[in-house]
């Protein structure tokens, strides 16, 4: 017996679709604001030490017991789970891909490659997102993207990865990926798929 390793869906997905991306933006979002909020206070914090520090300086300041800075240091923050200090580009989209395994037995340590036509589709970091590296485009013009692997795979379970993309510099209404699963034994599949890009292959460049 063994395993048998099949791509089973391979769509694009809006980024507010996706919970793990949803998630990342709202902490991202509440953690950058909770620091402008942290950083106001410290700074009135400081303010408020300082003027203290020059009171209790004055010559005609009365002598006896004081209790010192009439604030306390601001609080520390605390980020959400999927907080990033990251910035940069928002994907127009979310390739995500799934695998099954319809063997009789587990698949181990998966490792994977997609292929991506960059004049459809740009792949880029996203965090909590499964992109381990991204090379440069070959001579057919696609770039290869190594996606974390998957420790295991049992009977009948699926895996999904999903990788953040941007709009191509010349996108049509579809593209082929190709792709590449293997195990460390050799088990593995290979090949190509055709994915709608309409209506993403319009969509404007944003930022997080």
């Amino acid at each position: 017996m063994r395993p048998d390793i099949r791509v089973c869906e391979m769509r694009l997905l809006e980024p507010e679709a996706v919970d793990i991306v949803r998630e990342t933006l709202a902490d991202t979002k509440t953690g950058r604001e909770q620091i402008e909020r942290d950083k106001a206070s410290q700074k009135t914090y400081e303010q408020a030490h300082e003027e203290w520090v020059n009171r209790i300086n004055e010559p005609d300041f009365m002598s006896g017991p004081h209790t010192g800075p009439p604030f306390p240091p601001s609080p520390t923050f605390a980020p959400g789970p999927h907080f990033t200090d990251r910035e940069g580009p928002m994907p127009c989209a979310i390739l995500e891909v799934r695998l099954t395994n319809r063997g009789k037995v587990a698949a181990q340590n998966i490792a994977g490659w997609l292929y991506v036509r960059t004049e459809d589709l740009t792949p880029i970091y996203f965090p909590e997102l499964h992109v381990g590296d991204i090379s440069g485009s070959d001579e057919d013009g696609f770039c290869r993207i190594r996606v974390r692997p998957i420790p295991e795979l049992l009977h009948g379970d699926d895996g999904t990865f999903l990788i953040g993309a941007l709009r191509g510099s010349n996108p049509g209404k579809s593209t082929t990926i190709k792709y590449a699963f293997i195990t460390p034994v050799g088990i593995g599949t290979a090949g190509e798929r055709t994915v709608e890009l309409s209506p993403w292959s319009s969509r404007s460049q944003r930022s997080f």
